[in-house]
């Protein structure tokens, strides 16, 4: 049973700034990497070309069979481990970083799902671990914390810790 996720830098970057980017819209992406003891999550693609609204994102099918396929052909062995989404501050009503029913119904058993919660920043605070086990810290005026799940059974998840190395080295108040 895995536990964990391993984000490295070529995925964290970006999943971080396209939450940023679209910040009172979701955002969403694909998960690159492989899964072993751990996922190990190597790349994060954005997906521009998802459908959006304030509460959903729809990737495009076309766009995910292109990356797929650009993985295969570059011999890189990534697989599709699942996504990724931000759910952001509407309003008074915070961003938090748990699956909706919506996501719920959506999620595939053994995939990988992480939700990145943005808000506005109230103070700067370091990169970290948490004790709920997801990652959390602030950028640019918003503070974000990134939670991984994964399904098992109906309406059921298992929320896996988040190791990040490269988030300790930034966000540092100062």
């Amino acid at each position: 049973m895995i536990k964990e996720v391993v984000l490295q830098a070529p995925a964290f970057v970006p999943m971080v700034l396209s939450a940023l980017e679209v910040y009172h819209m979701e955002t969403f992406g694909l998960l690159l990497g492989y899964r072993g003891d751990r996922f190990y999550v190597e790349q994060a693609i954005p997906i521009q070309t998802a459908e959006r609204s304030l509460y959903w994102t729809r990737p495009k099918e076309e766009r995910e069979n292109r990356i797929v396929e650009l993985s295969e052909k570059l011999g890189l062995g990534y697989e599709i481990l699942g996504d990724y989404h931000s759910h952001c501050m509407l309003g008074n009503s915070r961003g938090i970083a748990m699956p909706s029913n919506e996501d719920l119904a959506t999620m595939e058993e053994g995939n990988l799902y992480i939700i990145i919660a943005v808000n506005k920043a109230k103070r700067k605070t370091r990169w970290k671990l948490l004790s709920d086990g997801s990652l959390g810290g602030t950028l640019g005026g918003y503070n974000i914390k990134i939670a991984a799940f994964t399904p098992w059974g109906n309406w059921r998840y298992r929320k896996l810790r988040v190791l990040c190395p490269i988030a300790t080295g930034i966000g540092k108040p100062g």
